[in-house]
């Protein structure tokens, strides 16, 4: 026998043995259906080994029968990339397994067939660029994350595509400078994290760019003097100690002449003193954070 024709013989045994080992894969599974209680609906399918594993395509349905979830399992752990779809038929998400963690790209999808989100995974844990978007198209917020962690740069725009917000990250927490802006561009907060504590001078504005509010912090507690504006102009300033008023609080009229004084201790204004307006509106700070 020549070296072609012994090729052609072996070629022609591996061949069988192929078609029996597909066989005796096919006879030694099956497919496990469930229905919906209340219709004849298919409701989901599973391949199943012989060892009552789950081994090879799960599929789930709506109770109107389209197509719910598409998967793929080795021995119980989904594995590859399972799609999950809209009533629509188009994706609503797709997830990348590997051994039964997520791996790889996720992407999210809106109705209309538009990206909603994406993340990639690393062996179960976030890693790299999160982005989420508006139904427009335009990203709505970027992070960066590593091992389950974010990390790094953080921006939010608004739908117009202006940018909204940019701040940092450190092991799952804000630390650097902080700026949010209003939808026309003007400024609409600056401050600075030290490890999730306030630091620093920080500032809100209005939306026509003039200053609302300057306070102090010293580990995430307001200190020293606290100074709240209108149309540009101080109204109303007061002493800080532990957080707390403390002092003699000044309230200004707009010509910056003093129209009252009222005193605080660690909280507590003399006379019962319940106003609480002296803070201007749009400020993130609540009058109630600095009292008891």
């Amino acid at each position: 026998m020549n070296a072609q024709a012994s090729i052609q013989r072996i070629g022609e045994k591996a061949s069988v043995f192929a078609f029996l080992a597909i066989l005796l894969v096919g006879c030694s599974n099956r497919q496990v259906k469930t229905y919906y209680a209340d219709s004849k609906q298919l409701k989901s399918a599973f391949d199943i080994d012989a060892d009552g594993h789950k081994q090879g395509f799960g599929r789930e349905y709506y109770d109107t029968g389209e197509l719910k979830a598409l998967e793929r399992y080795e021995r119980d752990q989904l594995d590859s990339t399972a799609t999950y779809y809209w009533k629509n038929g188009k994706p609503r998400k797709t997830v990348a397994y590997a051994n039964g963690a997520k791996h790889g790209a996720s992407f999210w999808y809106f109705e209309n067939g538009k990206t909603q989100e994406e993340q990639t995974f690393l062996l179960g844990e976030q890693d790299g660029w999160s982005r989420r978007y508006y139904e427009n198209g335009q990203l709505e917020v970027e992070s960066l994350f590593g091992k389950g962690i974010e990390n790094g740069m953080h921006r939010e725009w608004y739908a117009t595509g202006k940018p909204k917000k940019e701040s940092k990250f450190w092991l799952g927490e804000p630390d650097g400078p902080i700026t949010e802006w209003h939808e026309n561009g003007k400024t609409k907060l600056e401050g600075h994290y030290d490890r999730a504590q306030k630091v620093g001078v920080w500032q809100e504005f209005n939306e026509d760019g003039q200053l609302l509010l300057r306070v102090a912090y010293e580990n995430n507690s307001p200190v020293a003097t606290f100074t709240a504006y209108g149309d540009g102009k101080k109204v109303v300033e007061c002493g800080l100690q532990g957080g707390k008023l403390h002092g003699t609080m000044i309230k200004y009229n707009p010509t910056g002449k003093v129209i009252t004084t009222i005193r605080w201790e660690n909280g507590k204004a003399e006379g019962g003193y319940t106003d609480m307006s002296w803070l201007p509106s749009g400020v993130s700070m609540k009058a109630e954070e600095l009292i008891y």
